[in-house]
This record gives C-alpha cells, sequence and structure tokens, in this order.
C-alpha cells in the first residue's frame, strides 16, 4: 500500500509539473505540408566484411485528403530517394480529438514485421499523444511511460514521452526518433544491429528536427505529385522471370523495381513513345516488388509478384 502511494504522488508530481510548463499548447500532428527523411542501417557485406549499407528514403504529406474505411486522412507518400516529384501514394494518417494518430496504409518498408505483424500492410493507433506518466501501451511491445516533458521546435512548446527502456523518444507533432512508422522496441547491445534513424522532419518549409549533422531532404520542394490512376496492366503476374507492362493512354520516363526493404533492385529509362516495356525478372529473389513508374504527367505503381 505504501509503495502504491509513493507511485502515486510521483505520478501526480510529475503530471502537475508537465502542465505548469508555461505556453505549452497541445501542437497537432497531421500538417498540411510536413517531411521526414530517414535512414535505415541494413547490415550487409561491404568489401568481404559485415557492415553498414545506409538506406535513406522519405515520406511527406502535401496536404492532400483521403478516405479510407470511412474516415478522412491526409495522405502520406514515400519516396524510395527523396525526390518528392517521384513519389507515390502510402496510405492515410490522421489524429482525433483524444490526440492519438493513426495510420492505415503499407507498413514500414524495412521493417514490416513491426505493428503489422508479418502483413505488409499497418492499420491501427500510430501513437498517443494524451499519455502520462505510469501509462502503458500496447504497440507490438509494452510501452511504459516513465518521463514526459517538453522541447521547444520550430518555435512550439512539443510534447515530448520518453519510454522504460527504449531507446527512442516521441516527439509531439514529429512522430518517433526512430522514424515514423518505424517501431523497433527495446534497444539490443549488439555491436552490429540493423536500425533506423529520423533524420530530419520539415513542416510547411520550417526545418523542425534535425539529427546531428545529418544531410536533410528534400532536394526539392514538397509539391503536389501527379498521382493518377492510368489503367496499367502487367502480364504474367505472377510471374517467374518476366513481366510484360501495358501502359494504356500513359507514357513514363523512368521505371524502378523496389523489393519489400525499399531498396531499388532494377531501374530503366523509358521512351515516351513506349506503349509497352518487358521487364527481364530472372535471378531476382522470390517475393512481391513494387513498379514505380515516372513521367511528366505523375507516378503509377503496379505490385509484381515473383513466383
Amino acid at each position: 500500500m505504501k509503495k502504491f502511494l509513493i507511485t502515486l504522488a510521483v505520478l501526480a508530481i510529475a503530471i502537475k509539473s508537465f502542465a505548469q510548463q508555461q505556453n505549452y499548447q497541445p501542437v497537432p500532428f497531421v500538417q498540411q505540408k510536413t517531411f521526414w527523411c530517414e535512414k535505415y542501417d541494413s547490415v550487409g557485406v561491404v568489401n568481404g566484411s559485415l557492415g553498414y549499407i545506409p538506406l535513406r528514403y522519405a515520406y511527406f504529406t502535401n496536404g492532400e485528403d483521403t478516405v479510407m474505411d470511412g474516415i478522412n486522412c491526409k495522405k502520406l507518400f514515400y519516396s524510395p530517394n527523396g525526390d518528392t516529384s517521384n513519389s507515390y501514394f502510402y496510405g492515410g494518417i490522421y489524429e482525433d480529438s483524444a490526440r492519438r494518430v493513426y495510420y492505415n496504409g503499407l507498413a514500414s518498408p524495412h521493417n514490416p514485421d513491426d505493428i503489422s505483424y508479418g502483413s505488409p500492410y499497418m492499420y491501427g493507433l500510430l501513437y498517443d499523444f494524451s499519455l502520462d506518466v505510469g501509462d502503458t501501451l500496447l504497440l507490438d511491445d509494452y510501452l511504459l511511460v516513465n518521463r514526459i516533458d517538453t522541447i521547444e521546435m520550430g518555435g512550439l512548446l512539443r510534447k515530448r514521452i520518453y519510454f522504460e527502456s527504449m531507446g527512442f523518444t516521441w516527439i509531439e507533432g514529429v512522430g518517433s526518433t526512430d522514424g515514423l512508422l518505424f517501431f523497433g522496441g527495446e534497444r539490443s547491445n549488439c555491436e552490429l544491429c540493423s536500425w533506423n534513424y529520423l533524420l530530419c522532419n520539415i513542416q510547411n518549409d520550417s526545418l523542425i528536427y534535425h539529427l546531428g549533422n545529418s544531410n536533410c531532404f528534400p532536394t526539392n520542394s514538397i509539391k503536389s505529385p501527379q498521382n493518377w490512376n492510368p489503367l496499367i496492366i502487367a502480364y504474367p503476374n505472377p510471374t517467374k522471370d518476366r513481366v510484360t507492362l501495358e501502359f494504356g493512354e500513359a507514357r513514363f520516363q523512368t521505371l524502378w523495381l523496389v523489393n519489400t526493404a525499399g531498396a531499388t533492385v532494377l531501374e530503366t529509362t523509358l521512351t515516351d513513345q513506349e506503349p509497352q516495356h518487358t521487364l527481364q525478372l530472372k535471378g531476382l529473389p522470390a517475393g512481391t516488388y513494387s513498379c514505380i513508374l515516372s513521367g511528366k504527367d505523375g507516378t503509377a505503381t503496379e505490385k509484381i509478384v515473383i513466383e
């Protein structure tokens, strides 16, 4: 009983201390124009020995809306190279009145097993900024809030949530320091582990979060990609060694084939006169790939399954 009362006292002090911080007002998570640049350090063979292979990618919103499962969301786009004009629709993100952030779309390209439990898709709670010290949240693992403070970013005080035994924090209006859709759980002590990092966050063209001296995308301004839905036919699909893509009335200049880790495994330059194109896939591992097509009129994607 005594231990319980002490815990309540500590909790009350922590909440009172947080509430008394001057000038603090809740900061909305989903801004009109927001950019997240991230880096994934993948472990692989480098010059004949194990080492880190850094992969960089980005997410962004540009104010466009979409309706998913009857809920109005902001469109989230993904760019494998940080160029916002060459990107594709990834999912929808929204925040409710209780300051809980939800996401519906594809899982993090470099960590598909987290939150989504092995599925290539994620659906449900992403962040909860209504949490207080002592609260426990189940998000692929149990997260215990052991500290809350505020930090000034972009001229605003933002709530920052710390979790016991976790190497990341949540920052209001920014997300996790491990990445927007990335949940890594408890940090391990291994010397060579793959990991994801949020390098920077830009909101309405203002730099809000920056990790050290890291190079921050974007290379161009956040603009609306012309993502339309041309009739693209891929056959045979599933396939074993090749696939033909018919573009209908659309024309493209560049084609990328991206695996579930977000790595580009094939890149091809097309001509404006090509109504179709055949990809040779022999030697690629079995799995699901995203075929990203880009042209002067916009971008489009098509899923390719290799058996």
